[in-house]
């Protein structure tokens, strides 16, 4: 019986899977969809900032400076204090 309940489990969620293969959506592209990718660019581009090249501290620095010498971050990805260094290459 359980066997029968997980066959027809499988079944549906295969049968689900390939009807979603079949639905061809394509890109329409005309001067609205343009416009619009030109102005987000545009957005993105007059928010960058110029970072000149060289050496940084960066990291959680609460284990080393703060006073109760705990970490600000709880991020588990997050580390602490290190060196960083942005080595400014430009190509043209």
């Amino acid at each position: 019986m359980i066997l029968s309940k997980q066959i027809i489990v499988l079944s549906v969620i295969t049968m689900l899977s390939l009807t979603a293969c079949d639905n061809k959506t394509s890109a329409v592209v005309n001067k609205n969809n343009t416009d619009d990718l030109n102005k987000y660019i545009q957005q993105i581009k007059s928010e960058l900032v110029f970072i000149k090249g060289g050496e940084f501290l960066m990291g959680d620095y609460g284990e080393e400076y703060g006073p109760e010498r705990l970490p600000y971050d709880s991020n588990k990805d997050s580390k602490p204090l290190h060196n960083g260094r942005i080595k400014w290459v430009f190509n043209k």
